[in-house]
């Protein structure tokens, strides 16, 4: 059993993954509990289970003029509506290759109406099914602002956050735990899409096999991440019904 801190944020399971390799951890399994499913049912995928993301920090840096003459300075307005415009054209729904990329903020200059704006910012978060199509995806998009700022003379930095490794299961350690579900009269639910949101189990699916897996909140039970979203106690008992069975099977 393994206490691990900052799930949010991607460190803490990059950073407690070394147990697994000092201990010569054979399997490791998790769990979460997903609402819109049927509560209690056990949520399972082969392959992957929850997506790869990281989020993005892009400044861009000109020179501020009067608003008068912005021809005197170089406004980076033109370079982030450009990089907007192209990482909308960065999706991909099919099934197999999901991969998309969500802008989240931006700002240029301030509202100061006399001053064309000499900085600007950009935020961005990443995600894709798979890990390969991950790396190709944050490689285009920063490409793609280093070439349109030296086109302008702009200058640019860039930062990562929240960056998670995709959580791709043991197709036999899933058949495992579903082995288990059948024997509890626990019902299967089998997604054909991988949940687009992360987690940081998967740093622990680079270094050791592994199966992470969901246990139903209700079908009308409040989303992650939310206000109104409380830990439905009651669905621990599929919880540990698993993890007893994984255990017994050891």
């Amino acid at each position: 059993f393994i206490f691990q801190p900052a799930e949010e944020t991607g460190k803490g399971a990059l950073m407690v993954r070394e147990l697994l390799i000092e201990e010569d951890i054979e399997e490791i399994y998790g769990f979460h509990s997903i609402p819109k499913f049927k509560k209690g049912s056990v949520i399972l995928r082969n392959g992957t289970f929850a997506c790869a993301s990281q989020g993005l920090s892009l400044s861009f840096k000109g020179s501020q003029s009067h608003a008068a003459y912005p021809e005197a300075g170089n406004n980076p307005d033109t370079v982030i509506a450009e990089m907007i415009e192209y990482v909308n054209t960065l999706k991909c729904f099919e099934l197999g290759n999901l991969h998309f990329v969500t802008v989240v903020g931006a700002s240029i200059g301030s509202m100061s109406f006399g001053v064309s704006a000499g900085e600007g910012k950009l935020y961005l978060t990443a995600r894709a099914e798979r890990q390969d199509s991950f790396n190709k995806l944050i490689e285009s998009i920063l490409d793609r602002a280093k070439n349109l700022s030296e086109k302008a003379g702009i200058e640019f930095e860039y930062r990562a956050h929240d960056v998670f490794s995709a959580t791709i299961n043991d197709p036999n350690l899933v058949d495992g735990i579903e082995d288990i579900a059948v024997k509890n009269n626990i019902e299967v639910i089998r997604p054909s899409e991988p949940f687009r949101w992360s987690e940081d189990f998967g740093y622990y699916l680079r270094v050791c096999k592994g199966a992470f897996f969901g246990v139903g909140d209700g079908e009308d039970y409040p989303q992650l991440h939310t206000s109104e979203f409380e830990f439905p106690d009651d669905i621990a008992e599929t919880v540990l019904k698993i993890y007893m069975g994984l255990i017994c099977s050891i």
